[in-house]
């Protein structure tokens, strides 16, 4: 399965550490379910004869676990395992994984016995030490908000809007340099993202033309269809988006979104001192928020702002030196005022 794997809060129990360990972390996960992630547990066979290959099947836990804890039974090889983890991850937090044989492309949950001293974390081992509940929870927390923040960051920006209070696109606008806002922000973001794609129908300057342009979805308009196209295309990583008007973003601000992501957090928008609202654009959007935003697709609901009304949003505000950042132009009479 690859190194790849250890970038995924996919935790391994080990069948060769006895019941100790898996009754241990069992303990665990009301834990994690109590501070709002959701959990998901697969007990995982390679061999059972007559089981159809990479099936997975719903499966009712024993006791309390039941009711807080999504468990699946799996048979199938590594390679299998390792795709049905990653679709668990797209609606989950974490991903447990139990089975008759140790499986190593996962992080291995260990015990120190004798001492956190005495034994180094490798690449594939994770040591819970053989202390409190307390101690492995805050491991496995810290580990997987590490994960998280390590998570390949793409940008989306908007350029589809019609403009028509300013009468002429805003993306296209130059600064004093002869610079469209869109060429600037893109720059701007280049060194701190994985990629960057456009969505929009909106013509572009020839030294962005080999940027991809995403597809707007069939009768959904506004941002909603960007961010939902653009998750639809790269499912697995976490996504910036962002709006074609905010002349004032800066490197500072880019950072701080980046470095904002909450554990349980699905979504994370920014909000100001102003009196305004959660800002759904230059904010930050984990893959699990799809889900979010197909939901509001097949209600009807454009409004991207009503991903605040959802559990797993988070509200990040927003320092007040760095709040100018989400300021937004839209008229002519607003232009005047950017020195840029």
């Amino acid at each position: 399965m690859g190194a790849s794997c250890l970038n995924l809060p996919v935790y391994c129990i080990p069948a060769g550490q006895g019941n100790e360990l898996r009754e241990n972390v069992y303990s665990l996960l009301p834990l994690f379910v109590e501070a709002g992630l959701k959990i998901s547990l697969i007990r995982y066979d390679s061999l059972v004869a007559g089981a159809q290959s990479g099936a997975c099947t719903s499966l009712n836990l024993e006791g309390s676990l039941s009711d807080i804890v999504a468990g699946y039974s799996f048979v199938g090889d590594e390679h299998q395992l390792l795709v049905q983890a990653r679709e668990l991850l797209r609606s989950h937090d974490l991903v447990f994984v139990e089975g008759e044989e140790d499986i190593k492309d996962f992080w291995q949950l260990t015990f120190a016995h004798g001492g956190l001293q005495e034994k180094a974390e490798n690449d594939r081992e994770l040591i819970l030490g053989d202390g409190t509940l307390q101690d492995g929870f805050e491991t496995i927390w810290t580990h997987a908000g590490r994960l998280q923040k390590k998570r390949p960051v793409w940008a989306c920006i908007l350029i589809g809007g019609k403009s028509s209070r300013m009468g002429q696109p805003k993306h296209l606008l130059k600064d004093k340099n002869g610079t469209t806002w869109l060429e600037r922000v893109v720059r701007l973001l280049e060194p701190h993202v994985d990629g960057v794609v456009l969505s929009g129908k909106g013509s572009v300057p020839q030294s962005l033309a080999f940027l991809p342009r995403i597809p707007d979805i069939p009768d959904v308009q506004g941002p909603l269809t960007g961010i939902l196209s653009a998750m639809r295309w790269q499912p697995d990583v976490s996504w910036l988006l962002l709006a074609c008007d905010m002349p004032h973003i800066s490197e500072e601000a880019v950072r701080w979104v980046l470095d904002s992501p909450v554990l349980g957090g699905w979504a994370g928008l920014p909000t100001l001192t102003d009196g305004r609202t959660a800002e759904p654009l230059f904010a930050r959007y984990e893959p699990q928020s799809k889900h979010y935003f197909e939901k509001l697709c097949a209600m009807g609901e454009r409004r991207i702002g009503r991903v605040a009304d959802f559990a797993k949003t988070k509200l990040l505000p927003v320092p007040e030196e760095l709040q100018f950042a989400w300021s937004n132009i839209n008229t002519p009479q607003e232009l005047q005022s950017v020195d840029i």
